[in-house]
C-alpha cells in the first residue's frame, strides 16, 4: 500500500513543473509581501486634500462625534488623479477604508448588553442617530473606495494590507526595514497600543521575507529532482520562522488587551456580523467583481441575497491575520490542507489555476489580499510542485529530507500556538470581562537578566512583567526589588513543566509561550484602565481559593484556553466569540493548528524502520 501511494505521489508531483517567480507577483525578495519602497504618507494631488485633512483630524472628530457630518459634506472626488501610480492607489485605499470604518462605527459607544459583551456584534436594533453603527456608506466614500479596491484587486474595506502592509514609514530610511525601524502612518485611536498592533505584523512580514526565495528554491529543486537542494531550502526556513514567532511574542510588550479590544478592534472588524449588512450607496453592483458576492467557506453564512441577485450591500470581513499572504504561503508550500471549520477535506481535486469551490475561511481571505499576492498563492497551490507529496515519496530514501520538512511544519505550528495565546488574551478574555473592568498591570518590582533569543534590546528595555507572573515565565524570570519603571525578561536554565488538567505535550508547549505575557508599565491614554488598584476586583482565584491578580488571571486564562484546545475540549461560553470574519475563534484556530501538525510525514530509515 505504501509503495502504491509513493508511485501516485511521484506521478502527481512530477506533472506540476511550474515555479512561481516572485517578481511576477509584486513580491520583493527583501521585504516579501510588504512594499520594498516606503508607502506614501500623503496623496500628492491637491484634489485629495479633503480626504487627507479629515484623516489628519480623525481622532478629534471621533472624540467629538463630528466624523459623520464632516464626511457627509465631502463631494465625490474622482480617482482619475491617481494616475498609474500603485503607491498612490494604495494610499487612497488606506485613507478611504479608514474613513469608511470611522463613518460606519463612529465613536462606537456601548449600546446595550450585546455590544458590551462584544463591540463587534451589532444587530438591527441599534439603528438611529445614537447607534454605534451606520449601515449605509455615502457616495463620497463608497464610490472612490470601490474604485480603488477594484484596481488593487481586493475588497472595499479595511484589511490586513491597508492597516499593515501600506501603513508604515521608516524611522531611518538609510537602515533596513524591520520592526525597530518603522512607525505607523495612521491610527484611529492615536494610542501606542494601536500602532504596535499594526507594526507587529509588518515586522513579521519583513522577518519572513527570506522564506519566500527559499520556497522558490524548493520548488525548483523538485523540478530538478534534487532532494538535497530541497532540504537546504527547508533548513533555510527554520531561522526565518523562529524570528517570525519571536516577533509575534512581542505583541504583549506594548499593546494592552483592553485598549485593543475596546478602542481598536471595532474599527478593523468589518461588517461580517452586522445584521442586514452595510450598503455602499450609489455603487452599481453590476460593475463589481464576481468574487465580491461569494463567501463559500465562511463558518457563518455571510451572503443574504437570492441566487443571481446583486446589490451593493455586503457582509465583508474586516482585518484578519488570515489575510497575511506570508502565513498562507508557508501553508501552500508545505501542502497544509485547511478545511471549513468542523468539516473534512475538500474532495474534488484542483485543476491548474483553479481554487476549490467549497473553500474554507483561510482560502476565502485571499479575496482581501492584493491581486498579485492572491495570484501567487493560487498559482503555487494549483501549479507548483507539491512539496509534501515529494517529501513523502522520498522519505524512505532520504529520511533527512523528511525530518527537515517536519521541522518546518512544526515551526509553523508553533507560530500558530503563539497566535492562539494572543487571541485567548486579547479577545476571549476581554469578551468575558465586565465593561470598564481594569486589566491590571503595573508594578514596582524589576526583573533583571539576559534577554530571550531574538528580542531587540530596544524593545526589551521597555517590556514589563507582573511580578506574580514572572516566576511562571519560561524561561523563568528573576525578580528583584527595585524602583525601575521597566522590566527585562531573564533567561534561566531551569525548565518548568505544567501538566495541569492532564494537558498533553502540545498544550505544555503552548502554555509555556502563553506565560510570556509582558506589558508596559505605562500607557499614553487611560492609565486607570490598564493599571491595577487596591479596589480592582479579582478575575479568578487560585487553586486554594485565594484571589489572583488580574495579570496572573489573564495568564492562567490563556493557558486554560490552550489546554482546552490541545485536549480537544472547549468552553461553551467561547462558542459565541467570533472573529472579524464571523469565525468561531477558538474552534477555527485550533483546527488550523491541528491541520498544520497533520501535514507532517512519516519518517523511515533506509532499511524501512520507522524513526
Amino acid at each position: 500500500m505504501h509503495a502504491m501511494h509513493t508511485t501516485t505521489s511521484m506521478s502527481s508531483s512530477s506533472t506540476r513543473m511550474f515555479v512561481p517567480q516572485l517578481q511576477d507577483y509584486d513580491i520583493s525578495p527583501t521585504t516579501g509581501f510588504a512594499p520594498d519602497v516606503a508607502p506614501l504618507a500623503r496623496l500628492p494631488h491637491p484634489a485629495y486634500e479633503p480626504w487627507e485633512r479629515i484623516l489628519d483630524n480623525l481622532r478629534s472628530y471621533l472624540l467629538m462625534d463630528k466624523i459623520r457630518p464632516i464626511i457627509e459634506q465631502l463631494p465625490v472626488i474622482p480617482t482619475s488623479h491617481l494616475g498609474d501610480s500603485p503607491p498612490a492607489w494604495r494610499r487612497a485605499n488606506l485613507v478611504l477604508s479608514m474613513l469608511t470604518s470611522a463613518y460606519v462605527w463612529g465613536r462606537h459607544r456601548t449600546a446595550g448588553p450585546a455590544a458590551a459583551r462584544d463591540p463587534v456584534a451589532v444587530t438591527s436594533e441599534n439603528d438611529g442617530d445614537d447607534s454605534p453603527v451606520l449601515r449605509v456608506i455615502p457616495p463620497c466614500l463608497s464610490i472612490p473606495l470601490t474604485e480603488t479596491a477594484k484596481v488593487l484587486g481586493l475588497r472595499p474595506i479595511i484589511c490586513y494590507a491597508t492597516s499593515g502592509l501600506w501603513n508604515w514609514f521608516p524611522l531611518d530610511p538609510t537602515k533596513p526595514f524591520e520592526l525597530t525601524n518603522i512607525g505607523t502612518l495612521q491610527t484611529f485611536s492615536g494610542t501606542m497600543d494601536e500602532s504596535w498592533f499594526y507594526l507587529i505584523p509588518v515586522g513579521i512580514e519583513f522577518a519572513g521575507a527570506p522564506g519566500l526565495p527559499a520556497m522558490v528554491d524548493g520548488w525548483q529543486a523538485i523540478v530538478d529532482k534534487q532532494p538535497a537542494k530541497l532540504q537546504s531550502a527547508l533548513t533555510a526556513m527554520l531561522p526565518v520562522l523562529d524570528k517570525m514567532t519571536s516577533i509575534l511574542h512581542f505583541m504583549h510588550a506594548r499593546c494592552d488587551p483592553h485598549i485593543f479590544y475596546h478602542q481598536v478592534r471595532p474599527y478593523v472588524a468589518g461588517w461580517a456580523l452586522v445584521d442586514g449588512g452595510v450598503r455602499y450607496e450609489d455603487v452599481d453592483a453590476q460593475d463589481l467583481p464576481d468574487s465580491w458576492f461569494l463567501a463559500h467557506g465562511a463558518p457563518v453564512e455571510t451572503t443574504h441575497l437570492p441566487r443571481n441577485e446583486r446589490t451593493a450591500t455586503f457582509y465583508f470581513a474586516g482585518g484578519s491575520a488570515g489575510q497575511s499572504s506570508l502565513i498562507q504561503a508557508f501553508d501552500v508550500f508545505l501542502g497544509v490542507s485547511h478545511h471549513p471549520t468542523g468539516k473534512g477535506p475538500v474532495a474534488a481535486a484542483l485543476k491548474p489555476g483553479e481554487v476549490p469551490a467549497n473553500t474554507n475561511f483561510i482560502t476565502e481571505m485571499r479575496e482581501y489580499m492584493p491581486k498579485g499576492h492572491r495570484d501567487f498563492l493560487n498559482d503555487a497551490q494549483a501549479k507548483a510542485p507539491n512539496v509534501r507529496e515529494y517529501v513523502a515519496a522520498n522519505a524512505e530514501q532520504h529520511p533527512e529530507l523528511a525530518l527537515a520538512y517536519n521541522q518546518v511544519v512544526e515551526a509553523v505550528k508553533k507560530f500558530r500556538d503563539v497566535h492562539l495565546a494572543i487571541v485567548a488574551r486579547y479577545i476571549i478574555m476581554q469578551a468575558r470581562k465586565r465593561p470598564g473592568e481594569p486589566v491590571g498591570y503595573g508594578s514596582s518590582n524589576t526583573a533583571t537578566g539576559t534577554l530571550p533569543a531574538g528580542m531587540p534590546p530596544a524593545i526589551a528595555r521597555t517590556m514589563t512583567v507582573p511580578p506574580a507572573l514572572a516566576a511562571s515565565v519560561h524561561p523563568p524570570v528573576s525578580v528583584v526589588n527595585g524602583n525601575s519603571n521597566g522590566h527585562t525578561i531573564a533567561n534561566a536554565n531551569k525548565r518548568t513543566h505544567d501538566t495541569a488538567n492532564g494537558a498533553d505535550d502540545d498544550a505544555h508547549e503552548s502554555n509555556k509561550r502563553a506565560r510570556v505575557m509582558a506589558s508596559r508599565s505605562e500607557s499614553p491614554v487611560a492609565p486607570d484602565m490598564i493599571r491595577s488598584t487596591q479596589s480592582s476586583p479579582p478575575l479568578l482565584a487560585d487553586s486554594n481559593g485565594r484571589s489572583a491578580s488580574p495579570a496572573v488571571s489573564e495568564a492562567k486564562f490563556a493557558r486554560s484556553k490552550l489546554t482546552e484546545t490541545a485536549n480537544g475540549s472547549a468552553d461553551p461560553a467561547d462558542a459565541g466569540v467570533r472573529g472579524t470574519g464571523g469565525t468561531q475563534l477558538m474552534p477555527f484556530l485550533k483546527q488550523a493548528r491541528d491541520e498544520t501538525r497533520a501535514a507532517a510525514v512519516p519518517v523511515h530509515t533506509k532499511t524501512g524502520e520507522a524513526m
